[in-house]
Parts: C-alpha cells; sequence; structure tokens
C-alpha cells in the first residue's frame, strides 16, 4: 500500500506536450501551475483506480483547469496586432510576397478557428493536433463519440464555410497544426 503523501507515478512523457498546450491556452506565467495542478489531480485519481487512456483523462482535467483560469482573468480580450504578434514563420527561401501570403493565410485560419464554439475548437484540436482517437477525444470532452465527431465535422464545415479554398488546403491536419502553432 502506498502513503498518502506518495503520488502515483503519471507518466513523464505526458508533461512536456501536456505543458504546450497548457501553455498555448493561457501563456507562461500560469502555465506550470494549472499543469501541477492536472498531475495532482491525476495522482489522486489514479490512487482511486487505475487511468487507461492517460492522455484523454490529462486533457479532461486541463480543459476544466483552463476554464476555471478563464473564468478568474474575466477581461475583454484584445485584437490581434499583427505588429506586434507575428504568425510568420521565417523561410530564408521564401520571397517577400510569399511571406506575407502565408502570414495572411495563418491569420485567416487562426481567426476562422478563434470563431469556432470552444468545444468545436478543443475536438479539432485534440483529433488534428495531439492526435486522439475519436473515442480519446469523446472521452477528453465527456461527451458521447457521435457528438465528438459531430463537433469536429461541424468546425471543419465551419472553417471551410469561412475560409477561402486554398486557406485551409488539402491537407487539413497540417493546415490546423501548423495555424495552432504545432509543426
Amino acid at each position: 500500500m502506498r502513503e498518502a503523501t506518495s503520488l502515483p507515478p503519471a507518466p513523464s512523457e505526458h508533461y512536456p506536450w501536456l505543458l504546450q498546450w497548457v501553455r498555448g491556452k493561457v501563456g507562461d506565467g500560469p502555465a506550470y501551475e494549472i499543469t501541477q495542478e492536472v498531475f495532482k489531480i491525476f495522482a489522486t485519481k489514479a490512487q482511486e483506480e487505475p487511468i487507461l487512456l492517460p492522455k484523454p483523462y490529462l486533457l479532461k482535467i486541463a480543459r476544466f483547469r483552463v476554464y476555471k483560469h478563464y473564468e478568474s482573468q474575466r477581461r475583454t480580450s484584445e485584437p490581434f496586432d499583427s505588429s506586434v504578434q507575428s504568425l510568420l514563420i521565417d523561410r530564408p527561401q521564401a520571397s517577400p510576397d510569399t511571406l506575407l501570403d502565408r502570414q495572411d493565410r495563418h491569420l485567416r485560419l487562426r481567426t476562422a478557428l478563434q470563431a469556432l464554439p470552444a468545444d468545436h475548437l478543443l475536438a479539432l484540436e485534440f483529433r488534428y493536433v495531439h492526435e486522439l482517437e475519436m473515442k480519446d477525444v469523446a472521452l477528453a470532452l465527456e461527451v458521447s463519440l457521435a457528438t465528438a465527431k459531430r463537433y469536429v465535422r461541424a468546425a471543419i464545415d465551419k472553417l471551410r464555410d469561412r475560409l477561402q479554398v486554398d486557406d485551409l488546403g488539402d491537407d487539413i491536419t497540417r493546415s490546423i497544426r501548423e495555424a495552432c502553432g504545432v509543426n
């Protein structure tokens, strides 16, 4: 039997991607604290019962922690300022026109992603950025498999409606991963 003060080992391979995901949602400052809270909750639950699928379970806990953080930080959002924030990936071989086109495409895609309902965006991100199976997406969002599939399909349909044909590209996975900052 474990002592009450020792925590069961959470899979260490999950820490880097979870921290990156939380950072992407809340920034560097609170990311470490939120990630630590997630692993504490995970460890507590793992003592009570075995967790067979740690990645979706960690994402489910992190989603609630990020929502809780958003609620505590309620403020009006600031508009995107391209002179301060750049989505441009600097590639020396590209011409200035190509770089501007790529920057405009990323901006349009990120704007369209931000306009999606939160659950649809998370479903899309879990599926294409974190490469979860649909059953794991459903588990992380605490919805049925059919609902998770509907969220992903609706998100893709809304992106296609809002974007030009070449903005989303042929490879949806690559486009979404690039827009979310994952290469």
